[in-house]
Protein backbone atom coordinates (compact mmCIF):
# COMPACT_ATOMS: atom_id res chain seq x y z
CA UNK A 1 0.00 0.00 0.00
CA UNK A 2 2.79 2.41 0.92
CA UNK A 3 4.39 2.10 -2.48
CA UNK A 4 1.13 2.64 -4.35
CA UNK A 5 0.35 5.76 -2.33
CA UNK A 6 3.81 7.18 -2.97
CA UNK A 7 3.62 6.30 -6.68
CA UNK A 8 0.34 8.13 -7.18
CA UNK A 9 0.95 11.02 -4.81
CA UNK A 10 2.16 13.43 -7.48
CA UNK A 11 -0.90 12.76 -9.64
CA UNK A 12 -3.56 13.25 -6.97
CA UNK A 13 -5.19 16.64 -6.71
CA UNK A 14 -3.89 18.55 -3.73
CA UNK A 15 -7.37 18.99 -2.32
CA UNK A 16 -8.04 15.23 -2.18
CA UNK A 17 -5.89 14.75 0.91
CA UNK A 18 -7.51 17.68 2.66
CA UNK A 19 -11.02 16.42 2.07
CA UNK A 20 -10.47 13.56 4.52
CA UNK A 21 -10.16 15.84 7.51
CA UNK A 22 -6.58 17.13 7.42
CA UNK A 23 -6.97 20.01 9.82
CA UNK A 24 -3.38 19.84 11.03
CA UNK A 25 -2.02 21.94 8.18
CA UNK A 26 0.15 19.07 6.98
CA UNK A 27 1.64 19.02 3.51
CA UNK A 28 0.37 16.53 0.97
CA UNK A 29 3.46 14.35 1.51
CA UNK A 30 3.17 14.48 5.31
CA UNK A 31 -0.53 13.60 5.08
CA UNK A 32 0.33 10.64 2.83
CA UNK A 33 3.01 9.49 5.28
CA UNK A 34 0.50 9.74 8.12
CA UNK A 35 -1.96 7.60 6.12
CA UNK A 36 0.77 5.06 5.33
CA UNK A 37 1.58 4.79 9.04
CA UNK A 38 -2.08 4.31 9.94
CA UNK A 39 -2.54 1.58 7.33
CA UNK A 40 0.65 -0.14 8.54
CA UNK A 41 -0.59 -0.13 12.13
CA UNK A 42 -3.96 -1.50 11.04
CA UNK A 43 -2.31 -4.34 9.11
CA UNK A 44 -0.19 -5.20 12.15
CA UNK A 45 -3.12 -4.96 14.55
CA UNK A 46 -5.21 -7.44 12.57
CA UNK A 47 -2.28 -9.71 11.70
CA UNK A 48 -2.14 -9.15 7.95
CA UNK A 49 1.34 -9.78 6.50
CA UNK A 50 3.00 -6.63 5.24
CA UNK A 51 5.38 -8.20 2.73
CA UNK A 52 4.58 -10.34 -0.30
CA UNK A 53 7.26 -12.89 0.63
CA UNK A 54 5.43 -13.46 3.92
CA UNK A 55 2.49 -14.90 2.00
CA UNK A 56 4.71 -17.13 -0.12
CA UNK A 57 4.87 -15.05 -3.29
CA UNK A 58 8.01 -15.71 -5.27
CA UNK A 59 9.85 -13.04 -7.27
CA UNK A 60 9.89 -15.27 -10.34
CA UNK A 61 6.09 -14.89 -10.45
CA UNK A 62 6.29 -11.09 -10.86
CA UNK A 63 6.29 -11.09 -14.71
CA UNK A 64 3.20 -13.35 -14.75
CA UNK A 65 1.41 -11.18 -12.18
CA UNK A 66 2.20 -8.01 -14.13
CA UNK A 67 1.06 -9.54 -17.43
CA UNK A 68 -2.23 -10.54 -15.77
CA UNK A 69 -2.73 -7.08 -14.26
CA UNK A 70 -2.49 -5.43 -17.63
CA UNK A 71 -4.28 -8.10 -19.65
CA UNK A 72 -7.48 -8.03 -17.58
CA UNK A 73 -7.58 -4.23 -17.41
CA UNK A 74 -7.76 -4.11 -13.61
CA UNK A 75 -9.22 -0.91 -12.17
CA UNK A 76 -6.23 -0.55 -9.84
CA UNK A 77 -4.06 -0.11 -12.90
CA UNK A 78 -6.34 1.66 -15.36
CA UNK A 79 -8.40 3.61 -12.82
CA UNK A 80 -5.40 4.96 -10.99
CA UNK A 81 -4.92 8.76 -11.02
CA UNK A 82 -1.43 8.22 -12.41
CA UNK A 83 -0.63 6.11 -15.45
CA UNK A 84 0.96 2.90 -14.27
CA UNK A 85 3.43 1.17 -16.54
CA UNK A 86 4.64 -2.39 -16.27
CA UNK A 87 7.89 -0.98 -14.92
CA UNK A 88 5.97 0.89 -12.20
CA UNK A 89 4.13 -2.32 -11.29
CA UNK A 90 7.42 -4.19 -11.07
CA UNK A 91 8.89 -1.50 -8.78
CA UNK A 92 5.82 -1.72 -6.51
CA UNK A 93 6.04 -5.52 -6.34
CA UNK A 94 9.77 -5.43 -5.64
CA UNK A 95 9.35 -2.84 -2.90
CA UNK A 96 6.53 -4.86 -1.34
CA UNK A 97 8.39 -8.15 -1.55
Amino acid sequence: MKNVILLTLDAVRKDVFGCYGNKDGLSQLDTAKKAIGAVGRLLSDVGIPRRLRDIGLKKENFPHIIDNLFSINMWGVTGNPRDCTKEDALRILEAAW
